[in-house]
């Protein structure tokens, strides 16, 4: 049963998500902000993250540059009703496997929950070598195929 830490800062929308993925059979771990998530992932070693961007305390953005010192292997969701390219493109360049725009769908999301735990580490990114990420200039933020904001 895999572990996915969720990060919002909306309890609301916490408690809704960890009750899906719970359903759909994942271990959740929660956090209010990126504070307390890389607290938790210090201690559980999450095989996923998900996280909002727009928290308090420290944001996705920041946790996601935390994570990728403490543990670059873990896939991270970012999830945000505030998706701009320039924060897509960050998410991504700081190892993001997927940014969805709020509100989504489930079957988004568990199509991205699904791709980023089948992704292993590029042999590029294990070996040092330079990784292309798409700038922000050419990032879209076209409508996913179930009609929310996944672009992955």
């Amino acid at each position: 049963m895999p572990r996915i830490l969720l990060v919002d800062d909306e309890p609301s929308i916490r408690a809704a998500l960890a009750r899906v993925l719970r359903r759909d059979g994942h271990h959740v771990l929660s956090a209010s902000d990126g504070r307390q998530a890389l607290e938790i992932a210090t201690r559980e070693s999450p095989e996923l993250v998900i996280t909002d961007i727009r928290m308090a305390a420290m944001d996705g953005l920041e946790l996601l540059r935390h994570l990728g010192q403490l543990e670059p292997s873990i896939p991270a969701i970012v999830m945000s009703a505030y998706t701009t390219a320039e924060t897509t493109s960050e998410a991504l360049r700081l190892g993001a496997t997927c940014v969805l725009a709020k509100p989504f769908k489930l079957p988004e999301l568990r199509e991205a929950i699904e791709r980023a735990l089948q992704e292993q580490t590029p042999a590029a990114a294990e070996s040092g070598e330079a990784v292309e990420v798409p700038s922000a200039a050419s990032i879209s933020l076209r409508k996913g195929p179930h009609g929310g904001g996944c672009d992955c």
